[in-house]
């Protein structure tokens, strides 16, 4: 059961999230509820989502609990929430590891904070064999979405794509300098992706010097105020604008000097500010690569379009991947009953057994003492069997003679073994 950026408004999803200071007391609190035996509790920004084995398949206990737990009423709640059982449950939780649920299609922050929920409810013992069959089946199939479909490989923020272009241009960005102008959160976002790519020349310029040596501080960088500019731009190979500034920032004038200086090595400049920081004609000089947030925008819509084919190319792993685990569910219903034959099968044998060597200790034939050992076993095995399937004939419960041949490997009359 669960309420996601699908379903439900911001202000309702903070109602119920859970933070990590908050997880301990929620997950005991969901264990101590009736008929609760296992429980994974998943909250990020976009979802808060209880994966419970539970003997209510209605969800009405769960849905009071969250009602009461938190504090939502129960017809805001039922207007917003979602619950899914048995394989529609283990489909969601895969697709929810897989990214294919999430507000940026693929994006894979998602299986690492699944991952993590997992592990919190397995270290604070609140995980059985059910869940952790289903986690588990959830995370293989995750890679395997991964492995054999593009969802991942388009990137489709603004940030990520302006670090892409930069790397088309360049290729390898390990010892290009790069500018930034302004220090809020886009450039911090496209800081984060830099770094990833190993880049390790940077320059933050913003009006606020202040803000821009917070972030050098964060990232290793060097701090300078947007004055500069003019004496520095010469130096950047990738230059990343997002200032909010009124008016432009880089002109012209400014950006053909810095080529000058550059003897016409190439430099990529992305314009991410509305309104722009940088003037359109500068995209009309040779050896400068220039995008806007309209062309980053574009970009983004038609990779997105390219991670949507990718992700119903993954259904069918979903269906498969989650008719895997409940073939092992069903398979499992089956452990108590065989556990109980079985016991009821040996119950007794060590009197028959100890019968049999006094016997043989007696100097009775030891051929026939196992000839009677084994009829006596036979009789006991198959006594309650036959005694059912009587009273069944007399019933004409012609089922259950059915499934006896069944479990005997014999073949109903009139029929042919394959």
């Amino acid at each position: 059961m669960g309420l996601s950026h699908q379903t439900a408004p911001i202000e309702l999803r903070e109602q119920v999230a859970v933070s990590p200071a908050r997880a301990p007391d929620t997950l005991l609190n969901l264990l101590d509820e009736d008929g609760v035996s296992e429980a994974v509790i998943l909250s990020t920004c976009n979802r808060t989502e209880f994966y419970c084995r539970t003997s209510d398949a209605s969800g009405k206990k769960l849905r009071k609990w969250i009602t009461a737990y938190f504090g939502v009423p129960s017809e805001q709640l039922d207007q917003h929430y979602y619950l899914h059982t048995e394989q529609a449950a283990a489909e969601h939780l895969v697709r929810v590891a897989a990214g294919l649920e999430s507000m940026v299609l693929g994006e894979p922050q998602i299986l690492g904070q699944v991952k993590d929920a997992f592990r919190f409810a397995e270290d604070s013992q609140a995980i059985g064999p059910v869940l952790r069959a289903m986690f588990e089946k959830a995370f293989s199939a995750s890679k395997l979405i991964r492995s054999q479909t593009s969802i991942g490989e388009h990137s489709v923020s603004v940030a990520s794509i302006a670090v892409m272009l930069a790397k088309q241009v360049f290729g390898n960005l390990h010892e290009k300098t790069v500018l930034l102008l302004g220090a809020g959160e886009m450039i911090e976002i496209c800081l984060r992706y830099l770094t990833q790519q190993g880049v390790n020349k940077i320059l933050i310029a913003n009006r606020n010097i202040k803000n821009a040596e917070k972030l050098s501080k964060s990232f290793g960088g060097e701090a300078m105020s947007l004055s500069e500019i003019d004496e520095r731009i010469s130096v950047a190979d990738v230059i990343i604008s997002s200032t909010g500034a009124p008016g432009t920032v880089i002109s012209y004038a400014t950006m053909q000097q810095a080529i000058k200086q550059r003897r016409h090595r190439p430099v990529i400049v992305i314009d991410i500010a509305v309104p722009r920081d940088v003037e359109s004609e500068v995209g009309e000089m040779n050896d400068v690569y220039l995008y806007t947030i309209d062309d980053l925008q574009d970009l983004a819509a038609e990779n997105m379009n390219r991670r949507a084919e990718a992700a119903r190319a993954a259904e069918s792993v979903v269906v498969e991947q989650s008719h895997e685990f409940m073939r092992w569910c069903h398979g499992q219903r089956a452990v108590h009953g065989i556990r109980q034959i079985r016991d009821a099968a040996q119950r007794g044998n060590p009197q028959l057994i100890e019968g049999a060597l006094k016997r043989l200790e007696g100097g009775q034939n030891a051929q026939e003492v196992l000839e009677h050992l084994t009829r006596s076993l036979t009789n006991k095995i198959l006594h309650g069997p036959s005694t059912r399937l009587r009273e069944a004939a007399e019933n004409q419960d012609f089922e259950v003679l059915a499934a006896a041949r069944h479990l005997f490997d014999e073949v109903p009359s009139g029929k042919k073994k394959p």
